[in-house]
């Protein structure tokens, strides 16, 4: 099992009874096409399983229930295949002897997920502490991006730089080094000083940033298609779905749009100068890493 696309899945569901946590008060959500759907299900589960827990607030219900089904995917990691899971140039794999390990990867699989949501929530909303005035997609991200969201403006970049960092060093911790796969060499990391390691996992997170170009391009790549496929099957509804979340990833791009006649070249382009951009920042960090375990 690679802690992959199967998994985000998984961490996507885990996400529903976090964001319940986090919600409050969402009447004004219902206006939101996005994150209408989103309340209501909220709302389903916690009505569903509030007579369980009698007298405990909806929060210690959803906090519960995301606590066991972490652990209890963690309990379902088999030993002899437990998969890894990367973060930045930290590729682990939890060590198969004992269980503690793999049910701390499931926590750490959810706490990167996080990782990749606030992220994008840092570069395409602007630094909203509120969902007033924005978009619905840009508000829809918003919203899934919280607490992060509930941060000062200011503080975000740091914190999630050393939210990143943490995941990196707890990796190190507690799984072994997959072959082929690291950057560095497991006797050389253990063998620095806690701070060389320290801006080793700051490394790590920087470039898990970086790897969000990659997500963002694979998202935009599907959406192209999925708007391709809509103009011809007839769904005005995909459509606009389509150009909706296109229009909040292209982001400053769209205000200078390429068009040649009828067809608009600007995602095109992005997807180009991403590319780039994710080729050489990926190089630049490779390298320091690489200096400094070398």
């Amino acid at each position: 099992m690679v802690f992959g696309a199967w998994d985000s899945v998984v961490n996507a569901v885990l996400l529903v009874f976090w964001l319940r946590m986090w919600a409050g008060e969402h009447r004004s959500l219902v206006f939101n096409q996005y994150l209408s759907p989103l309340a209501r299900l909220t709302d389903s589960i916690s009505d569903f399983l509030r007579p369980v827990f009698a007298g405990l607030p909806v929060k210690a219900v959803m906090g519960i229930c995301l606590l066991a089904l972490l652990l209890l995917r963690g309990l379902a990691i088999r030993p002899d295949s437990p998969g890894f899971i990367a973060m930045g140039f930290e590729v682990r794999t939890p060590f198969g002897e004992v269980v503690l390990p793999r049910v701390a990867f499931s926590f750490l699989s959810f706490a990167k997920f996080l990782f990749q949501v606030w992220g994008l929530s840092l570069l395409y909303c602007g630094g909203r502490s509120s969902l007033s005035g924005a978009g619905h997609a840009q508000e829809a991200l918003a919203f899934v991006a919280r607490p992060f969201t509930f941060i000062p403006r200011a503080a975000r970049p740091g914190v999630l730089l050393v939210f990143g960092a943490a995941i990196a060093l707890s990796l190190g911790l507690l799984g072994h080094q997959v072959p082929g796969l690291s950057v560095a060499a497991e006797e050389t990391i253990r063998g620095r000083l806690p701070l060389t390691a320290g801006l080793g996992a700051v490394l790590c997170a920087l470039q898990e940033g970086v790897n969000l170009l990659s997500i963002i391009r694979s998202a935009l790549v599907v959406l192209i298609i999925g708007a391709l496929v809509s103009m011809f099957a007839g769904s005005q509804l995909v459509l606009f779905v389509c150009r909706d979340w296109t229009d909040l990833l292209l982001g400053p791009a769209r205000r200078f749009p390429l068009r040649i006649g009828p067809l608009d070249l600007t995602p095109l382009l992005f997807l180009f100068v991403a590319g780039i951009l994710y080729q050489w920042l990926t190089l630049i960090l490779r390298v320091a890493y690489s200096g400094l375990f070398g």
